[in-house]
């Protein structure tokens, strides 16, 4: 039992360790001068890998802050970047913008703060995480990963999400 945990918490600290090391990496490239387009294309791919989600994505809030327009993804369906969702409180993507820091949902069916985007619905989203791109009053989008099973996030999971968001901030 003890060798277990032991071996548990070694996957943990080498999984943080990871994630750590992609934050400064993306960091390095965008002091270095990384085109904006690559950056986020670089920051999605990450996250989606290091969280071993389904699907990334990067909403960039519209001119009119009204909508939000798909940016960036990994794993969307042919057609789905380069859309405008609408800015709505009661929806993931609307709420995370208002949010002081990343949103976790293990389960939508649990979930009552708010609920799936239409995109999430169309796509059978079990689980999903959100974190706000900006400073509070000033944000201009939110950096997501979303899964079609049940996946469950650690407060880790969201630090790192969030920090990713920072270096596209």
């Amino acid at each position: 039992m003890q060798w277990r945990r032991a071996h548990r918490y070694r996957d943990e600290v080498a999984t943080r360790a990871h994630q750590q090391a992609a934050v400064a990496d993306l960091g390095q490239r965008a002091l270095a001068g990384l085109p904006l387009d690559e950056l986020i294309d670089e920051a999605v791919a990450r996250v989606a890998a290091e969280l071993g989600t389904d699907y990334a994505s990067v909403l960039e809030l519209t001119g009119d802050r009204r909508g939000l327009l798909i940016r960036a993804g990994h794993g969307l369906p042919d057609g789905v970047i380069g859309g405008v969702l609408p800015v709505e409180a009661d929806e993931l993507p609307g709420y995370a913008l208002e949010s002081e820091g990343p949103l976790v949902v293990d389960d939508f069916a649990d979930e009552s703060r708010f609920g799936p985007s239409p995109v999430q619905r169309d796509l059978e989203i079990v689980s999903a995480m959100a974190a706000p791109i900006g400073k509070p009053g000033r944000r201009f989008g939110v950096l997501g990963v979303s899964s079609r099973r049940a996946h469950k996030f650690s407060p880790d999971d969201a630090l790192f999400l969030q920090a990713m968001a920072n270096v596209v901030g």
